[in-house]
Parts: structure tokens; sequence; C-alpha cells
């Protein structure tokens, strides 16, 4: 390959800048030989781009045909024929991705030299713009290389069609979705250079999928090849439903179990008309630890039908009338799937109705999916061009959404923003598992997004939030949820005890505000929270939370252990009271005995209320699924006060008295008391003991005469 030597692009980096320094050191008359020799440099780079990319065109062509011949006669196929033709076209993969690393290493040495030159030379034309014109920029995007992909995509497809060569159900069919998806789903950030190196190692892992197209698509003659993004990836349209005090999202962030998602998705640049079909989607969050997998079904009904469906005001749909919506867009459902697809939607009212649900968040993209037709096991979906929008204008009775505009006319604003990356989701089935995905995650072509959403992403950016997702803290995402979020600082939950790191648990600073008035509300807010308790540390992003990037999991057992922390406070306000109750039972209950009696009283009441206070304010935080929150800083100075306390009376009075019946059965009854308290249960000794009468001990009748007690 031509250009696949990586001292390349530096000689020619080096050949240039001295060009250009020859011109800066000897005059004027050298900026036509530096022009000259810069559109060479240019003429350089394409022709070898497209030369070797003609070559690799004709290598997959035949080796597509080599393989297909191999599958119409049945003799020559083998084993070893598969293994061979599969290590060839793994082999043409890797040089495709270096022609691609070299290209834009290329390119961007050509830009770094053109910026310079447009400092030293003024021309009509600036050279950066030359090259960002004539230079193939965006391989991927090309027809070059489009064709490509999409030969790969066949080649590793017909390597797959040869190894089930022999089974009557490798025969392809038209793939329809399914109504009900439960795939193990993972999200990425894919930057735009890093996808013509995700496109190939996709192409090698699973077809590209096209809606009702079956067959090579590199020889279909429907679909044109001068442009991937534009023939062979599908426009999505979904708006996000929610309510005006933004419900459905505080479930989503917290990721608790049964959080629901709904939104209308449709497919195509233009918005439906009246009598085509909008795609209900509903998903449900579960967690692992109740062994229910998070499920997300679907039914459609016709456009036409999606005011009444959101604004009308039965409480629950009738059966009848959800039948007549279902059949009205999918009149083919019967049986089973019928019943389904009318449950879920009746379902799906029910949300609306009970949260007021309205459109909240648009979000539109380009979406490229790779999978076969005969298979769900593995699905690929990469989505490029991710704009998402505020939808909050919907008035009822009116259009159910923002009148439409073409996103790619329209630049960023206050009701619009583009996500700074690709978005890539692989959907494996149970057991499936990919190594060539797995070498791009380790490699850093893909970005780790867990849990990554476009709703709550748009959510919180049209909309003023107190917990923003955990990829607001990514330098790419900080200017889109600065200015939407807003917190109010006398609230203790903006505190946070600990310090996120990069593997889930986000590291925080203070952003600063896009204006000066903003930026001094935010400090005299932080102000003000430290003021309430200065030992806590801060977990916050302008004025809204940052919530962690792994979910909180609250399970059962955890308010178990809640309730087993009160019970052993109470516990020992009971051991106090218990002290004092001994001391009290002398008779003529006074001086020093009764003030000892009532200062332990009074720290076993202080007990008792900071255990019922923690209680309750750490069964809020599980509630509220909070991850932090949970440390007790005042808790362990009460307690060692208390017993302390406690201790010295106890050793006060052993002190006073001679150690005779008395003193015996008083410290076996606090001994017992101490230690049976801490297992939540009583000893029966303790009982015996309080049934001991004291007149009769002779150290009781001694202390009587002496005037202690």
């Amino acid at each position: 390959m031509r250009i696949a030597v990586m001292e390349g692009p530096n000689d020619l980096r080096r050949s240039l800048e001295q060009s250009l320094h020859d011109m800066a050191t000897q005059g004027p008359e050298k900026q036509e030989q530096f022009c000259q020799v810069f559109a060479n440099a240019l003429q350089f780079v394409e022709r070898a781009i497209s030369e070797e990319i003609a070559q690799q065109d004709q290598y997959a062509s035949s080796l597509l045909r080599s393989i297909e011949l191999t599958i119409s006669v049945p003799e020559h196929q083998s084993p070893q024929q598969e293994a061979d033709f599969r290590q060839a076209a793994q082999a043409q993969v890797h040089n495709s991705k270096l022609l691609s690393a070299n290209a834009k290493r290329f390119g961007q040495m050509l830009l770094d030299v053109s910026r310079l030159a447009d400092t030293k030379i003024s021309t009509d034309i600036t050279f950066e713009k030359t090259v960002q014109e004539r230079l193939l920029f965006e391989p991927w995007a090309q027809s070059s290389f489009t064709k490509i992909v999409v030969l790969f995509s066949d080649v590793f497809e017909a390597l797959r069609d040869l190894k089930e060569a022999a089974s009557a159900s490798g025969k392809a069919g038209v793939w329809v979705a399914p109504d009900s998806f439960e795939r193990k789903t993972t999200k990425y950030w894919v930057p735009e250079e890093n996808l013509p190196e995700l496109l190939m190692t996709c192409a090698s892992e699973a077809p590209f999928l096209v809606y009702g197209k079956t067959g090579r698509l590199s020889r279909a003659e429907d679909i044109p090849l001068d442009d991937l993004w534009k023939n062979l990836s599908s426009k999505i349209s979904s708006i996000y439903f929610d309510s005006p005090s933004l419900a459905l999202y505080k479930e989503r962030i917290k990721r608790r179990e049964g959080a629901q998602l709904l939104r209308a998705r449709w497919y195509g640049e233009k918005p439906p008309k009246p009598d085509q079909p909008v795609f209900l989607e509903l998903k449900t969050h579960h967690e692992s630890w109740i062994f229910a997998k998070s499920v997300k079904e679907r039914v459609a009904i016709l456009e036409r039908d999606m005011n009444a469906f959101l604004y009308s005001m039965d409480s629950v749909m009738s059966e009848g009338y959800a039948e007549s919506l279902v059949l009205a867009a999918t009149p083919k459902l019967k049986g089973e799937k019928l019943a389904k697809a009318i449950d879920l939607l009746i379902r799906s009212h029910t949300l609306v109705v009970r949260h007021k649900l309205r459109p909240c968040v648009r979000s539109t993209y380009d979406r490229l999916a790779f999978q076969s037709s005969k298979s769900n096991s593995l699905r690929l979906t990469l989505d490029r061009k991710v704009v998402v929008s505020d939808e909050r204008g919907c008035k009822q009775g009116e259009q159910w959404y923002v009148p439409f505009e073409p996103y790619e006319s329209k630049p960023d604003g206050s009701d619009r923003r583009t996500i700074p990356f690709a978005v890539f989701e692989i959907k494996l089935g149970e057991g499936q598992e990919s190594t060539a995905l797995n070498e791009c995650i380790d490699n850093g072509t893909i970005l780790d997004a867990a849990k990554f959403s476009k709703f709550l992403t748009g959510a919180a950016t049209f909309n003023t939030v107190n917990h923003l997702p955990y990829w607001a803290d990514h330098p790419a995402f900080q200017t889109f949820f600065y200015q939407a979020s807003a917190l109010s600082s006398s609230k203790l939950s903006s505190l946070r005890d600990v310090p996120y790191n990069n593997d889930g648990e986000i590291s925080l600073t203070a952003s600063c505000s896009s204006n000066t008035v903003g930026s001094r509300r935010d400090r005299n807010d932080r102000k003000s929270s430290k003021k309430v308790l200065p030992f806590l540390p801060q977990r916050v992003r302008g004025n809204a939370f940052v919530a962690p990037k792994k979910a909180v999991r609250i399970e059962p057992k955890t308010y178990f252990a809640n309730e087993r922390t009160f019970i052993q406070w109470v516990s020992a306000a009971l051991f106090l009271v218990t002290t004092s109750a001994i001391l009290l039972e002398a008779e003529n209950g006074e001086g020093y005995a009764k003030l000892t009696a009532t200062t332990l009283l009074i720290f076993a009441l202080i007990i008792a209320i900071y255990a019922v206070g923690l209680y309750y304010s750490r069964l809020w935080l599980l509630t509220n699924a909070r991850p932090y929150g949970y440390i007790s800083h005042f808790g362990p100075f009460v307690l060692t006060s208390a017993a302390i306390a406690g201790t010295w009376v106890i050793l006060r009075q052993i002190r006073l008295v001679e150690f005779q019946g008395y003193p015996a059965v008083f410290c076996e009854a606090s001994f017992l008391f101490f230690l049976d308290s801490r297992c939540g249960h009583f000893h029966p000794l303790l009982h015996e003991t309080s049934k001991i009468d004291f007149h009769l001990l002779p150290a009781r009748k001694k202390l009587l005469r002496q005037g202690i007690l």
C-alpha cells in the first residue's frame, strides 16, 4: 500500500514546512512555488488513496465471487476452505483499517500545514478550506469507502452462508422486528474519526440490515452506493413523554425497580401522515436481584389516533376501543399477539393518565443496523448526527408534536443540541460474545457509555432538574446541562460524602456560569450549603447533582440492616434507663443517686430521639436511592459519651458501697442487660434480679443507716 509507510506523513510534512520556511525567509517570490508544492501534495494523497481503494474493491469483489462459487458447488465445500476464505477476508479488513487510519493521518497533517500557511500567505481561498474540500476527509461517507464496507458485509455473510450451506435453515428471509426484546444491551460513544474502523468491524460481525431487503447489497440495483449514510441508514425520530414534574425522568435516572419510559417512534425524514403507523414503545427497568429482565415492548397505532391516546380524559381505556386502535394500524394481528398489543396499549394509556404525560423531548438521528436476517442473537446499531430537541411547546388539542423541521438545516440553540459522539449499541443474546468488538473496546475505538440515554440527556438539557446524568461531567457534555440545571441550596441533599472516581464514581468540580449573575448565585449557593454541614464535601455540577455512573442497588436486606441499627440504638438507650431505674429503686432516692439517675435518663432520651431521626433519615435516603449521606458523624460521639457516663456511674456506686449483696446484684443486672441488649433480647436472670427485695439485703440496711442512700 503506497501510504501504509508510517514515515510517509512525517516526510511530507517536513517537505511542506521546509518549503513554507524558505518562502518566509526568501521573500514573496517563493509563494507561487509553495502553492505548487502544496497542490502536488494534495494530489499525491488523493491519488494514493484512490488507487488503494480501487485495489481493495477488486480484491473484495473477487473474494466474494470465489466464496459464492464454492457455495454453489457442494463438493468444493470443506471446513478448511471456509477457514482459508475467512483468513483472507480478515486480512483484507485489516488492510482497509490501515488505509483509513493512514488517510486520517495524512489529512490531519495537511490540515495542520494549511493552517500554518494561512497565517503566512494571504490568498483569496484559504489553504485549510482547500484541504477540507478536496481531501477524502470523511472516508466512511464517500462512495469508494462505502462500497468497501458493503462488500465486506456481503463477504462475511457469504462466509456464514458457506458454513451453513448444508442446512436448509440457512436460507435468508425478510427480517421482522419482534414485539418484545430481551437482550443485553451495552452502549458506547464513538468519536467521528473512529467510525471507519468500527464500520469495518461491524461488517465482519453481522451483515447490514435494511428493512425489506435480502440478498447481496453490493449488487442491489435499487440501492446506490455513493453514500453510506444517505442510502443505507434509516432516519429515526422518537418523542419521549414525561409529566410536568418530570416524574419518569426522576425514576429513570435513579434506576428504580419498575421505572418506565414511554416514547413514540416513526421512521423517515418526514413526520408520519395521518394514515401511517406510529410505534408506541414502553420500556420497563427491572433490577437484577428480582430475577426479571428489563423489557421493551411496542405497539403500533395510526398517527391520527395519537391525540386521542394522549389527551383522552378516560382514566382507563376500554378493551374494545384499544382493539380498534391496534387493528387500524396492524389489521393482520390475531390471537395472542393481538391480546398482548391491546394490553400494552391499555397499560401505556394508564401511564399517560396517571402521570399526565405530555411530549417532552425529541431525538432524531441516522441509524445503521447490522444483524443477520436469521437470528436476533446479535444486533449492532450505530447512530450518527444525534440531535435532541425540546418538545414542550405542544398544546392540547393541536398537533401532538412540535412542527417538523429538518434537523440538518437548523443550528444548535436553546431548543436543540447535537450529541458530540456517534452512539453505538451492542445487543447480545444469552451467552453471546464478540471477540472483535471486545478488541474495539480494548484499543479505545469505542468509549464506554453505560446506560447513556438520549431521553435523560434531552430532559436534563431543556428542563430544570436536581439530578444530572453521570455523563454531565464529561468535557464534551459540560455545555449541555449547566444552564438548565438548578437546585435550591437549602436542601441538604446537595451534599455528597465522598468524591467519585472515573470508574463509575465521578470526581466533580464546579463549572463556570455563562453569565456573571449566574456565577455569583452559584458561589452564594455553595457558601450557604457549607454553612449547613461544612464538614461534608459536595458533589455538584453547578447547582445540580451528577448521578453516579453505577446504579445504587437497594435490596430488601438493606432496609433490614437499617432496622437492626435502630434496635441497637434503642438497646443502648434502654441500658441507661435500666441503670437509672436501679438507682431510683433506692428508698428515699435522693441526693447523688437521684441526680445521677436523672442525668442518665436525659442521655437515654437523647439517644432515643437520635435513633428515630437517624432511622427515618436513612429510610428516606434508601427510598430515594441516594448513594450518599449515610455516614453518621454524631452517632459514635453520642453513644460513646452515654456509655462512658453509664460506666462512670456504676464505678462510682461500687466505690461508695461495700461489696455485699446489693452491689453484686446491681453489677450483675447492669452487666447482663448490657450484654443481652446487644443481641436484641433480655436475659432471663435480669427479670429475676428485678424481683429481689432490696430491703432484706444487709448492705442496703447499712447504707440507709449511714445516710448514703
